[in-house]
């Protein structure tokens, strides 16, 4: 059994601030109830801080080995990975010498599209890496059905990510313009697919208003090309909420994405929304009820389902209502947190 005076590393190939917002913040948190300490090893150059009974790790990842190094591993007793890539290799080699229990939460189907030679070589390397870090877990946990690694023989659950019900909730607010506004919530970055929401969205200016919420390395470029949509930048999480309840809907366009808490938080709000049918992304949506599935790439679907909005604006409060019900009965942050706790420390128990 894992005892609370222990400590626990939990590795994530993000930034801190990154960290903070996302589901990770949330499930640190979680951790926190049942650890001493949690070391988070995690991307960047910040070195070593501590936030309460959290101290990060914040490095690059070559220096990652040596941070392992530097562990009085008789105190841990288990390491959480995020990612059977890079990270979980250098955790398995520890959790290997020091005989305690790799645990994996998979928050990703991590898959590259072949389009550059980096990207090849990241997909090669993850053939190699995936099955001996799967193969090393005590338990898995994905966070969706859709991206269980079934050719590969390991012990798994399924846990769907929860959302905050009392900060993500319906508020009534002014609409940002007398258009339809359409939000999208995330990072900047090409597998987001937000060419494909530019295009479906030119043209529709007079009765459309666009707005992005996020940072990345195309936030420039986009601010640049795209000069009528409003760009708020990254915004403290909790200020989140109240930029939602000033649109009507939000657009997920995204290529690679497993199960989005954006599209959560927006139906925790009441907000239909329009994502592409990839992953996970269907065990939440139900097409044509709480929001529409598009296929990825298709600018003209994003562009026939906004139009449907625009002509049937009472389908933003039938919809909008119900997502809201699907949120509050099938991901409630607080049930689906005990339930991830459960599962990954089922054979520690």
């Amino acid at each position: 059994m894992l005892e609370k005076n222990k400590e626990i590393i939990f590795v994530a190939l993000s930034e801190p601030i990154n960290i903070k917002n996302n589901i990770y913040g949330d499930i640190i948190k979680e951790l926190s109830k049942r650890f001493r300490i949690i070391h988070v090893i995690c991307l960047g150059n910040e070195g070593n801080r501590i936030d309460h009974k959290v101290i990060f790790h914040s490095f690059p990842l070559q220096k990652w080995p040596n941070i392992f190094r530097k562990f009085s591993w008789k105190r841990v007793c288990a390491i959480l990975i995020t990612d059977f890539f890079v990270g979980g290799i250098i955790s398995r080699r520890y959790a290997t010498k020091w005989n305690i229990p790799l645990i994996y939460r998979c928050g990703g189907p991590w898959k590259y599209e072949l389009n550059n030679p980096i990207k090849i070589i990241k997909a090669l390397i993850l053939k190699i890496t995936k099955p001996l870090v799967l193969k090393s877990c005590q338990q898995v946990v994905y966070n969706s059905k859709a991206i269980v690694q079934t050719e590969i023989s390991h012990h798994y659950d399924i846990v769907y990510n929860g959302v905050d019900t009392t900060l993500f909730k319906p508020t009534s607010m002014k609409k940002r313009t007398n258009k339809l506004n359409v939000l999208y919530i995330g990072r900047m970055l090409p597998e987001k697919g937000l060419d494909y929401l530019f295009k479906a969205v030119k043209g529709l200016e007079g009765d459309v208003h666009l707005g992005l919420i996020g940072d990345g390395k195309l936030l420039l470029r986009y601010k640049e090309k795209h000069p009528l949509a409003e760009f708020y930048g990254r915004i403290p999480k909790v200020e989140i909420p109240k930029i939602i309840s000033q649109y009507d809907l939000v657009v997920l366009p995204s290529l690679v994405e497993s199960f989005p808490n954006v599209l959560l938080e927006a139906m925790a709000c009441g907000k239909p929304v329009i994502a592409t049918n990839i992953f996970g992304i269907p065990e939440m949506i139900i097409d044509g009820v709480n929001g529409y599935l598009v296929p990825p790439k298709s600018y003209q679907s994003i562009k026939k389902t906004i139009l449907r909005f625009v002509k049937e604006p009472e389908l933003i409060i039938t919809m909008g209502k119900e997502a809201r019900r699907i949120v509050e009965e099938k991901f409630e942050k607080e049930k689906q947190m005990k339930k991830l706790e459960k599962a990954l420390f089922k054979h520690q128990d």
